[in-house]
């Protein structure tokens, strides 16, 4: 188990909310509250990850799961998908943070302010491509 951090290391106010969510005792939202303590996301937003995506674990545990994290918040959807609906529709939200969709283009911004894309897994965090996000998304349960 990873220690958890001190709030106010990590953005947005500090609020009860934040302190909850530092004492969380789920490895995969620590290692995730690292990164956002790394990286300085999100700017605006900031419940998105300390209590949406929190809850979002909960409800899939020991799941892998996809997370886009942006400076104005943050997406975790799970890698597994139950219909190929589901499935299109995660991955139409990667391409959409990905900057190179029409409706939220952004490509010739700084990179260092596009969405990154991580693979959230009991022990580890991946930061992949969009497109090797994408991809997470093809295998589907029964």
């Amino acid at each position: 188990m990873i220690s958890p951090l001190n709030l106010h290391c990590l953005p947005g106010p500090d609020t009860n909310t934040k302190q909850a969510a530092v004492q969380s005792t789920d490895r995969r939202y620590q290692l995730m509250l690292a990164e956002v303590a790394e990286v300085g996301w999100p700017l605006a937003w900031s419940n998105d990850v300390y209590i949406h995506d929190r809850r979002r674990l909960s409800e899939y545990p020991d799941e892998p799961m996809m997370w886009i994290l942006r400076d104005t918040g943050s997406s975790l959807v799970p890698v597994r998908c139950f219909n190929q609906h589901e499935r299109r529709d995660y991955m139409r939200l990667v391409h959409y943070y990905s900057g190179y969709c029409q409706l939220n283009f952004f490509a010739d911004e700084d990179p260092g302010t596009h969405p990154r894309f991580y693979l959230v897994t009991v022990n580890r965090l991946d930061q992949l491509t969009w497109e090797q996000a994408q991809q997470r998304f093809t295998q589907l349960t029964n």
